[in-house]
């Protein structure tokens, strides 16, 4: 009893997430706002995660710029 509720389980966990992938796929596919505010944080997130080597930025500055 309690292996199948278990599995049951998984199985339901799963498909939500499957669900809510899609679901936020299709949201963002249709609102211009959310995808270019989604590509705006994804683009800042790849600006901090960059190695610069031309300039030598503190963690501080970083952080600071990535929240400009």
């Amino acid at each position: 009893m309690i292996k199948s509720f278990s599995r049951t389980k998984t199985l339901i966990s799963k498909n939500m997430k499957t669900i809510l992938i899609i679901v936020i796929g299709v949201l963002l596919w249709q609102s211009t706002d959310a995808r270019q505010f989604t590509s705006n944080i994804l683009e800042g997130a790849s600006e901090f995660i960059e190695p610069d080597s031309n300039k030598e930025a503190t963690i501080g500055e970083k952080i600071d710029s990535f929240f400009e």
